[in-house]
């Protein structure tokens, strides 16, 4: 005896039902409650060191690659015309100085002198007030060079390493010309870009953890430091055109990276 086909279809079309279903709710579950994960490229802040004074470059203490600390001597500009000119400001200095003294005196002999006339005593007065105040010019100019001469000599102000070295001794430095590009690689950064329906479930401070292709197996621990305001549609370099159609918030986190094994420009992923 044969099974009536009429009864069998229906059958298996609910059994298929049923368990499109069941695997329909898991694969959602899964996707609720699994991690959140998210490509991106590891990147560094960069400083870019520069001259406030315009001169030639006389001397460079680092090489590309070359590890800095805070405050050291990175670039020296010529100081030959600004030594000239502090020698000169200071024996300008020297000599207003003796004027004033010498203006001062005349000033309280005049004062003193018995029969002095006013207006030789007030004019006696005017040229000590001139003299220094043509002191203190001479003085407020050598502390300007002395401030130009320390401008001469250019530091990090951060721990760092040497990415990139733009000047040679004996190029022209320019202010707002770039010298140096110095990054501290000990910290590093990743923005990666999480869908609108799942940003909710990450916080400021939270943990995550970076993985590269080029160390398999390994995690590198990731706190959020930023989570962006509003949302924006993905950016252009998403591969597909479904995932630039996307609404995602940018999440930036910073990377602990104290053995230098991460360089700024991997491709990394992030689980959160």
């Amino acid at each position: 005896m044969h099974p009536n086909p009429r009864r069998v279809v229906p059958v298996v079309v609910v059994v298929l039902a049923v368990i499109g279903g069941i695997w329909w709710w898991s694969s959602q579950a899964a996707a609720g409650n699994g991690r959140i994960t998210a490509s991106g490229t590891i990147e560094a802040t960069e400083l870019r060191i520069g001259s406030e004074l315009s001169g030639r470059i006389a001397a460079v203490g680092v090489a590309e690659g070359d590890p800095v600390t805070a405050e050291q001597p990175l670039v020296m500009l010529d100081r030959a015309l600004l030594e000239a000119q502090r020698e000169q400001a200071a024996a300008a200095y020297v000599a207003a100085q003796k004027a004033a003294t010498a203006a001062e005196m005349n000033m309280r002999l005049e004062n003193s002198r018995v029969g002095s006339l006013l207006e030789s005593q007030e004019a006696a007065q005017a040229q000590a007030e001139a003299a220094q105040a043509q002191a203190e010019s001479v003085r407020a100019a050598l502390r300007a060079l002395d401030v130009q001469l320390a401008k001469t000599i250019i530091t990090t102000p951060i721990n760092g390493t040497v990415l990139e070295r733009a000047i040679e001794p004996g190029e022209m430095a320019l202010p707002g010309g770039t010298l140096l590009v110095i990054a501290d690689l000990d910290r590093l950064k990743i923005t990666v870009y999480i869908p609108e329906d799942r940003y909710g479930q990450i916080a400021l401070g939270g943990v995550a953890t970076v993985t590269v292709d080029s160390f398999p197996g390994q995690a590198f621990s990731a706190t959020v430091t930023r989570i962006a305001d509003k949302a924006e549609f993905t950016p252009r370099n998403v591969q597909t055109v479904e995932g630039r159609k996307s609404t995602v918030f940018a999440v930036t986190l910073t990377i602990d990276n104290p053995d230098g094994k991460l360089k700024p420009g991997m491709p990394a992923d992030v689980a959160f």
